[in-house]
């Protein structure tokens, strides 16, 4: 593309978004069009490069953390486009400096440490490499903060970035995942066959954006796919009847999910919405890559084949439990096929050995706010029981339920999932918007469910896998 077409392209960018000729349009303006411009191209790269790899039979990569540090992406996405210089000589000709655009965009609020870093980076090394990959994280809304230093102590403000930086994200409402949160799970037992129905849950709807990474030269493209959190209706009746407040809460409490990154968890809203971020985060992204696996393949047997799901660090290791429930509880694998699966399928990346630095989560907060997952990670298989019995319960087991001590052992190890040696038979799940066919899955050590210590870690809940 030469310099000239690309100037009329920018002109048509600008007249049909703002009706503004080049010579007269802000450097805001100059900057929003020049991004819809890379972003229409990163898309349709990204849909021939998806279709291709699908067409292959190519393993997909995905790749889960609670933060990416994205930084700037319109500097970015010329050179990789191939256009930064075509793009700077247009704007010359105007008299308009490139770097004065470059400024008009907001670093994205979606991350900001090593961590993030990392896995921006993998996502660019992936589309370099031709790897057919995808991220997956939390549209946070206010990022982390903004510091200022005032009479030498720090002082925390919003950093509003999706002003800026919304023009980058491609949203799909029509691809929404459902997340449910809180409720009771009812057990039950059909001539051999254990469902549950869990009720009195609280659904928060998580809506995709997507944001594509164009790799150097052209060879692939990359997607990071953010998820936002919204309520899934409108308490229309509440409001009719003058109860604002209380119609507008379902919403607000839907959307603290995805409003800042790293909420301070130093009392116990903080930490519930910590977990709640997490699992949010786990449940989406695996509701999305079985559904995107199922539409490709329709099959899950395949799976560990096809799909490789590495998780950076352990904010996202509730993925693992949240796929042996889908597994077994809505597609009927039995057991052991669906344990093989998991750990065929999943990676896990340690980013810290030191003791200080694990973290532990209060029984209670997980059951009460989890309550299907905390049966997955604290239960065995299910088994029909006698009227009146109680749960059944392993040695060491009194452990978790009265106490959340840390035991001693490496990093890793102390939330083990354990491989049980029977076979149980399952029947597919027939879903009704209240109750499911859900089992009993998965035993946990002792020393599982702990309280946290630092605000950056999870534990790992299937570091055996």
């Amino acid at each position: 593309m030469t310099s000239k077409e690309f100037g009329k392209l920018l002109q048509d960018k600008l007249t049909s978004e703002y009706g503004v000729e080049l010579s007269v349009a802000s450097n805001q303006q100059i900057y929003r069009s020049l991004a819809l411009i890379c972003r229409q191209m990163m898309s349709e790269n990204h849909k021939k490069f998806q279709s291709k790899a699908i067409g292959t039979g190519t393993k997909q990569v995905y790749y889960l953390c609670m933060e990416f540090l994205m930084g700037r992406s319109l500097k970015t996405s010329l050179l990789n486009l191939g256009l930064d210089e075509v793009a700077k000589k247009a704007l010359s000709d105007a008299d308009i400096s490139i770097d004065s655009i470059f400024e008009e965009e907001p670093d994205a609020g979606l991350g900001n440490g090593g961590l993030g870093r990392l896995a921006a980076c993998y996502l660019d090394g992936m589309a370099t490499t031709g790897i057919c990959g995808t991220g997956y994280s939390i549209l946070y809304e206010y990022g982390i903060f903004k510091q200022k230093i005032v009479d030498g102590w720090q002082q925390e403000r919003a950093d509003n970035w999706l002003p800026g930086g919304q023009v980058w994200l491609q949203s799909h409402p029509d691809q929404a995942v459902e997340v449910r949160f809180d409720g009771e799970i009812h057990e039950n037992w059909d001539n051999g066959f254990h469902y549950i129905q869990h009720t009195n849950y609280n659904s928060v709807m998580a809506v995709p954006s997507d944001m594509y990474v164009q790799g150097y030269d052209g060879k692939g493209v990359a997607k990071l796919r953010l998820w936002q959190a919204k309520a899934p209706d409108f308490d229309m009746s509440s409001f009719s009847l003058g109860n604002y407040n209380t119609a507008m809460s379902k919403n607000a409490n839907a959307e603290l999910i995805s409003k800042v990154l790293y909420p301070n968890d130093n009392h116990v809203e903080g930490k519930i919405l910590r977990l709640r971020q997490q699992y949010f985060l786990s449940a989406a992204s695996i509701g999305d890559i079985v559904q995107n696996h199922l539409s490709s393949y329709a099959t899950l047997e395949n799976l560990p084949d096809k799909v490789a799901i590495q998780l950076n660090d352990t904010h996202p290791t509730l993925a693992i439990p949240e796929m042996m429930r889908i597994l077994l509880d809505e597609c009927g694998f039995g057991w052991d096929k669906a344990f093989d699966i998991c750990q065929k399928v999943f990676s896990y990346t340690n980013h810290t050995v030191m003791a200080e630095a694990l973290e532990k989560w209060n029984v209670d907060i997980f059951k009460m706010t989890l309550p299907r997952i905390y049966q997955i990670v604290g239960d065995g298989p299910p088994r029909p029981r006698r009227a009146g019995e109680g749960l059944p319960r392993r040695q060491g087991q009194d452990r978790l339920y009265g106490t959340d001590r840390r035991q001693s052992g490496a990093h890793g190890k102390h939330l083990r999932l354990h491989r049980q040696q029977h076979q149980r038979r399952v029947q597919a799940a027939q879903p009704d918007h209240q109750g499911q066919r859900l089992p009993r899955l998965l035993p946990v050590q002792a020393a599982g469910l702990q309280e946290r210590d630092q605000r950056h870690r999870l534990p790992p809940l299937a570091a055996g896998l």
